[in-house]
């Protein structure tokens, strides 16, 4: 009995680059959506599922563990990240206005701002140096940024690894 590659990647690996991609999604909504920690929890629930089919699909052994298996549990892991990071940017959001805003936060935020503004064509409206004053939404905003950014490199660099060892593995 021979393994068909096509069928795991049809049916296993492209939903589970699909899943990823909705992680990280997750960043892109805005802290006062509602549908924000629904979506990180739906997603971390659905790589538990798909960890359950694939302890089906698979042969028991002890012997070694399935490259597909530790790349859903490495994604797994990034998708509870996403949940905790998700509460606390929920939480930086709703922060009373009248709390002090720490400096690594302020930092955070204007590093963002600056990336944002070098990105974008100047014109006569962005010349103006007027500096909006620091709130508690940019700092989320700012988590938020900061969190996609780290996420999306890391889930490439998940899928790269787990790609070059398959590719390793085959042809050895």
């Amino acid at each position: 009995m021979k393994r068909k590659p096509l069928y795991y990647v049809l049916y296993v690996v492209f939903p589970l680059l699909m899943l990823a991609l909705l992680n990280l999604m997750v960043f892109r909504l805005p802290p006062e959506a509602d549908e924000k920690m629904s979506l990180a929890i739906t997603v971390l629930l659905a790589f538990s599922i798909w960890l359950l089919m694939l302890n089906d699909l698979t042969p028991r052994s002890s012997d070694s563990i399935p490259i597909l298996g530790i790349f859903i549990i490495a994604i797994m892991f990034l998708s509870a990240m996403s949940a905790i990071v998700t509460v606390h940017v929920i939480r930086i959001h709703h922060r009373d206005k009248q709390r002090a805003i720490p400096p690594w936060a302020k930092r955070l935020v204007r590093m963002c701002e600056t990336r944002r503004k070098s990105s974008k064509v100047k014109n006569a409206a962005d010349m103006d140096d007027d500096e909006e004053p620091m709130t508690w939404p940019k700092v989320a905003d700012a988590v938020d940024s900061l969190s996609f950014t780290t996420m999306f490199a890391l889930t490439v660099l998940m899928v790269v690894t787990c790609t070059f060892s398959v590719l390793i593995i085959k042809f050895q």
